[in-house]
């Protein structure tokens, strides 16, 4: 899990969206208002961009973020959240405390957590 990740505002353009995915190598970007996440925005979002008649420079977040994105506690369990992960076939899990953003799951920190585990149990096994 990543705390405290990046996050943009819904009025953010979409040009300004994808120079913070670019600058931190990040592929999702929770979108909050005062505070309080309400979606999400990923990389695959800004690309489909370029089919929209629209200037990403000018075009705001939310007219194309993901409104209700999937939201879990942080005591939530790791295979709880990889388990609605893949069946829904979320790319992340945003972590809410209080309804305020405290962290993000992706896909890429389910296949760490799954090399920790796949290591530990070889180690273990010999």
């Amino acid at each position: 899990m990543t705390r405290q990740p990046y996050s943009i505002d819904e009025q953010t353009s979409i040009a300004e969206a994808d120079r913070t995915m670019r600058k931190y190598n990040i592929r999702h970007l929770p979108v909050v208002v005062n505070n309080k996440v309400v979606g999400i925005l990923s990389d695959r979002d800004v690309k489909s961009v370029g089919s929209i008649k629209a200037s990403p420079e000018t075009l705001q977040v939310k007219f194309i973020l993901h409104e209700q994105p999937y939201t879990v506690d942080p005591n939530t369990t790791l295979d709880e959240v990889a388990k609605q992960m893949a069946m829904h076939h979320y790319g992340s899990a945003i972590i809410v405390d209080n309804d305020q953003l405290v962290g993000i799951f992706t896909t890429v920190d389910a296949c760490r957590a799954l090399s920790t585990v796949l290591e530990n149990y070889y180690l273990d096994s010999e």
